[in-house]
């Protein structure tokens, strides 16, 4: 049953449904994924999103042979209208996934991904959101 609410949910958001369309300040990817930048603000499924802060970007960079992975560890915070407030710290490790209220919240990415041969501002950076916005 949650597999073919979580298909339908999939197949509305890419109908443009006003349930799962944001607001402002991001874009929706086609497979229904949300990105934010870094200080914007959008609003989902009821759900305001701010992606505040990149608290750590260890991430191994591209052309580079590491031991480990790294880690991008990310500041957000949720709210709903007249509702409660939090903020929120999620990794490309773990932990990636939040559930505030009824709705699930999940870092898919973080970009840029470093390399030592590109200079980029913070400014650039955005987060990726995997949709939809249910419960797990």
């Amino acid at each position: 049953m949650r597999t073919i609410l979580l298909l339908l949910a999939v197949a509305l958001a890419g109908c443009g449904s006003a349930a799962t369309e944001p607001e402002s300040g991001s874009f929706v990817m086609k497979n229904g994924d949300l990105v934010i930048g870094l200080g914007e603000s959008t609003t989902v499924a009821g759900l305001t999103i701010t992606f505040r802060d990149v608290l750590e970007d260890s991430r191994c960079p591209r052309d580079v042979v590491c031991i480990w992975e790294g880690n991008a560890r990310v500041q957000l915070d949720l709210s709903r209208s007249g509702g409660p407030e939090a903020s929120i710290l999620l990794n490309t490790t773990q932990p990636r996934v939040v559930v505030f209220g009824a709705q699930r919240v999940e870092l898919a990415d973080v970009t840029p991904y470093p390399d030592t041969r590109v200079r980029f501002a913070r400014s650039a950076y955005r987060v990726r959101l995997r949709a939809p916005f249910l419960p797990d």
